[in-house]
């Protein structure tokens, strides 16, 4: 059976986005729900508000890389946990751009929306 054509909000939401790149996290909405990552938070059942996925953050084995065991993984994460987490990032690389990929209603609504790079290079 062939696909039916789809509005161009479907095709968009049907494609993989692209994984981050050198100094880059990604956010998207979770696609279900999803508990924290955070232990104390999933032992709470804290519910995740955000997934992020790490680019590579520095240069492997350098002293400024940062989570070289996460890159390229997937993390739910809370209002809490996602503000720490980018916060930490962006003090330790400088030129960190977060990628923010949820619905423009959602991230707009969101506190921990980060629909701008940072400044400040």
């Amino acid at each position: 059976m062939p696909d039916q054509p789809r509005t161009p909000g479907q095709r968009a939401a049907s494609r993989r986005p692209r994984p981050p790149g050198y100094d880059e996290i990604t956010v998207a909405a979770p696609p279900a729900p999803a508990l924290c990552s955070n232990a104390e938070h999933r032992r709470l059942y804290v519910l995740a508000e955000a997934v992020i996925t790490f680019g590579e953050l520095g240069v492997a084995w350098q002293k400024d890389a940062i989570w070289m065991h996460n890159w390229g993984k997937s993390f739910s994460l809370c209002r809490e946990c996602f503000a720490t987490v980018t916060g930490f990032a962006r003090a330790r690389r400088p030129g960190l751009k977060i990628i923010d990929t949820r619905a423009p209603s959602t991230a707009s609504s969101n506190p921990t929306a980060t629909n701008r790079e940072p400044t400040g290079h």
